[in-house]
């Protein structure tokens, strides 16, 4: 694949330059849920509000069910937040009345209320952001105009680097599980990172050399497809069985890295297009909608103008719609390219049904301040499933 996985794609013509860097320090990068409805006030959950630091949500999904005497199976969670932020995410957990102030290596519970219903993937209208940028080289006064204009033409909705992981390759695992080829899928997670710490280079290597034991002592539990693969593979040489039966949650994460992938690849053929629809896209009605093709352009493209409608392009899976006309002329080509398989037999068939993405964003309420002379503070919202990293490329500022 040929797009970056360190920097959102977005059209040179629309960056200024700002300079500055992100995530100096954990606090410089907060993050807060918006639920997509309240809690009920009722019920047998708990629906509480954890704010973490510096950890995964799935590893504070394993100190909560800890705490909690709870199998992590039991917690439910609306999507993933970044680990090198603080950043606040609701949960559900059995209901129990003295949740509240609980806490933890990297987490405290600072919200709990009982609701109906387990959380679950999607339950989440957005997120709200505030993140300070040292070392700018603009002050605010001259960023917010084009932050006004970025309101106009709207977020191209790439996903960022998180979504690819530390060293940006989540997507060539994904790939390896889409095809049903375990060898390669060992080949992505054996391969030594710079930078990585000696435990995790450890069970790279032993990957690397089928030392099955050696790898399952080596990897921390963060690594759940590698424990995985080593466990299963200590016992007998089965790779089918090793990758057939990975664990749901880290398997689909990896697969969706790969239809990640995909997307931004298209979206990078659509910016250098430039036209914001054209006949046969699918579009939907922003924030979320049901995606409908495009029939009539003239009647459509002046919704997409003013932001009520985005085109979309694929999360490529079995059940995924395709465009038409002048839309399958743009997207086509660059599925072709990256041979994009149209079933995945090896995979269960809930799994891998594919979606449609809009390509542009709205960014809801964003403002901009001078903290001193190099530090700007930025805070805004964008709606689920959208990265501010991708705002932040349009400012010419990179994440990490």
């Amino acid at each position: 694949m040929s797009f970056d996985p360190a920097n959102p794609p977005v059209p040179p013509d629309l960056v200024l330059p700002v300079g500055g860097r992100l995530r100096e320090r954990p606090e410089d990068f907060v993050v807060e849920e918006i639920p997509l409805y309240p809690a009920s006030g009722e019920g047998e959950w708990s629906m509480i509000l954890v704010e973490k630091r510096e950890i995964t949500t799935p590893a504070l999904v394993r100190h909560l069910a800890a705490a909690l005497d709870a199998r992590p199976r039991e917690i439910g969670w609306a999507g993933y937040k970044d680990r090198r932020a603080v950043a606040r995410q609701w949960l559900t957990v059995r209901a129990r009345d003295d949740l509240e102030g609980l806490e933890g290596d990297g987490w405290r519970i600072l919200e709990a209320r009982r609701h109906r219903n387990k959380l679950k993937t999607g339950h989440l209208w957005g997120n709200r952001f505030e993140v300070r940028v040292r070392g700018a080289t603009r002050p605010a006064e001259e960023v917010a105009p084009w932050i006004d204009k970025i309101v106009r033409s709207g977020v191209p909705n790439g996903f960022g680097p998180q979504r690819f992981g530390t060293f940006g390759r989540n997507h060539l695992a994904g790939d390896a599980i889409i095809r049903g080829d375990p060898d390669a899928l060992l080949r992505v997670l054996s391969e030594p990172v710079e930078g990585e710490n000696a435990r995790v280079s450890e069970g790279r290597e032993a990957l690397a050399n089928e030392q099955w034991a050696q790898a399952v002592r080596a990897f921390p539990r963060d690594f759940e497809i590698e424990r995985h693969l080593a466990q299963v593979l200590r016992g007998r040489d089965d790779r089918e069985r090793a990758l057939r039966t990975l664990p749901r949650r880290p398997r689909d994460f990896l697969i969706s890295a790969w239809q990640s992938a995909c997307f931004n690849e298209v979206l990078v053929a659509r910016l250098e297009d430039a036209r914001p629809l054209v006949l046969g896209d699918l579009a939907l009605r922003l924030p979320r909608g049901r995606p409908f093709s495009v029939t009539d352009l003239a009647a459509e493209l002046p919704r997409a103008q003013r932001l009520e409608i985005s085109a979309t392009g694929p999360l490529p899976g079995r059940e995924a719609p395709s465009p038409t006309d002048d839309a399958a002329a743009l997207e086509r080509p660059v599925l072709e390219r990256l041979g994009v398989p149209t079933t995945a037999e090896t995979l269960p068939r809930g799994t891998f049904r594919g979606a449609r993405r809009p390509l542009r964003v709205r960014i809801v309420d964003p403002h901009v301040r001078g903290e001193d002379a190099e530090t700007l503070v930025f805070s805004f919202s964008l709606p689920a499933g959208s990265f501010a990293t991708s705002v932040f490329a349009l400012l010419g500022i990179r994440d990490g």
